[in-house]
């Protein structure tokens, strides 16, 4: 791992702390950094945390996680570091059809791992999110589920059954709103994979609303502006919410895209042989 400070790049590896990933399928997820400017990493086998000096790293064993039931399960991990500096993190193992379960959702309170005796200290978490009232909501499998530090009290939100003859088996995406609400895209199960079509739903007030058409193109993906937009991305085009529905802003597929902290949209779109950037300008 580099960092680009005074104008170079410094490496920390093994010398400070860090261990090479082992696996062949092993990979590297999602990075936070916490108030104190400590950078928090996840991988597919571990949790790492960067002081600014060396590495340590957390095992799913130091985190109080079981190992996979099956054989031949490749382990992700998700990450989030809350704004009073907790860490949650989330397991899933998976397999050729999809998700074989997993360890459920764990959090460092700076000292200690906690949520061995929680109700969700088992299943494939994929997405964890704090909302503005500093609720901890988590996708498990088909269910959500939102944690209330102040009163420690966990609530359970069951998603609706599709309307297929399939299954819900997890959420490929989720972000919570300025307002609370949350927005997810669940994917169908049904047959021998979970890799087809997926369903966008808004949760708010406990109640689960259908608010864009199934998809079966691809698997979309959500995103939160910093001045409360939630754009989402699709082999359609891209499109913001507004009024509670997806409006479209453009019919060009987004490779990557990011918000700046002025909440302007860029998105990468275009070919493996010709990428360009597009930024996109609010004309009211």
């Amino acid at each position: 791992i580099s960092r680009w400070e005074a104008g170079e790049w410094e490496s920390y590896s093994e010398a400070e702390g860090w261990q090479p990933l082992s696996d062949w399928f092993a990979q590297v997820g999602r990075s936070e950094t916490d108030s104190r400017g400590n950078l928090w990493l996840s991988t597919s086998q571990d949790v790492r945390l960067f002081d600014g000096e060396s590495w340590h790293i957390f095992t799913p064993e130091d985190m109080l996680m079981p190992p996979p039931e099956y054989e031949d399960t490749a382990t992700e991990m998700v990450l989030q570091v809350l704004e009073n500096d907790d860490v949650w993190v989330g397991s899933c193992y998976w397999g050729g059809p999809g998700p074989f379960g997993g360890a459920g959702v764990r959090w460092f309170d700076g000292e200690s791992w906690l949520g061995v005796d929680s109700p969700i200290a088992e299943g494939c978490v994929t997405k964890i999110e704090e909302d503005s009232q500093g609720r901890v909501w988590i996708a498990m499998e088909d269910e959500l589920w939102r944690y209330t530090p102040e009163s420690g009290e966990w609530d359970q939100f069951q998603a609706p059954e599709p309307a297929e003859a399939q299954r819900y088996g997890f959420a490929t995406e989720m972000v919570v709103d300025d307002e609370g609400v949350v927005w997810l895209i669940l994917a169908e199960c049904g047959g021998a994979s979970c890799f087809g079509a997926t369903v966008p739903y808004r949760v708010q007030e406990g109640e689960w609303e259908q608010f864009a058409e199934r998809d079966d193109s691809g698997m979309p993906r959500l995103l939160l502006a910093s001045d409360g937009d939630v754009w989402i991305f699709w082999a359609g085009g891209v499109s913001r919410i507004e009024a509670g529905e997806p409006a479209l802003v453009t019919e060009l597929f987004a490779t990557h895209q990011a918000v700046d902290a002025g909440g302007n949209l860029w998105i990468v779109s275009g070919s493996e042989d010709e990428q360009v950037l597009w930024w996109a300008v609010d004309d009211g």
